[in-house]
């Protein structure tokens, strides 16, 4: 009967140990996740900056990626902006201003401000 007594009591201590084990493996596993699964943005030209070449880097539905603004091809005007909208990767078309070209990633030339009229010519 004692024999039986001790035994229950080793076998209690060992579902406990492994119980607590679990769970301490668990909350690491969680941890990680949570530091993988992180969310945030970063864009060196701190946003929808038309003038400056930027690199955005920033969470995805498909996890983290690393985008850089560029000129659209076959298109001297048409820049592919990319900025952080919270802690989302977002991109836009942008059509440089009037008197501006898209090259090496930025909108380059005039530094005008818009007018009526250049909205107007954007529209077209």
């Amino acid at each position: 009967m004692r024999n039986t007594f001790n035994m229950l009591i080793i076998f209690a201590v060992l579902v406990a140990l492994l119980a607590f084990v679990g769970c301490q493996a668990k909350s690491a596993g969680e941890a990680y996740n949570a530091r993988a699964n992180a969310v945030f943005c970063k864009d060196s030209d701190n946003g929808r900056n038309y003038g400056i070449k930027g690199t955005t880097t920033g969470s995805t539905a498909a996890g983290v990626d690393t985008k850089t603004d560029f000129c659209k091809p076959g298109s001297v005007q048409t820049l592919q902006e990319f900025y952080c909208d919270g802690s989302k990767l977002r991109s836009n078309p942008y059509v440089c201003k009037r008197g501006e070209a898209c090259q090496n990633g930025a909108c380059v030339g005039s530094s005008s401000k818009y007018t009526k009229a250049d909205m107007a010519w954007k529209k077209k």
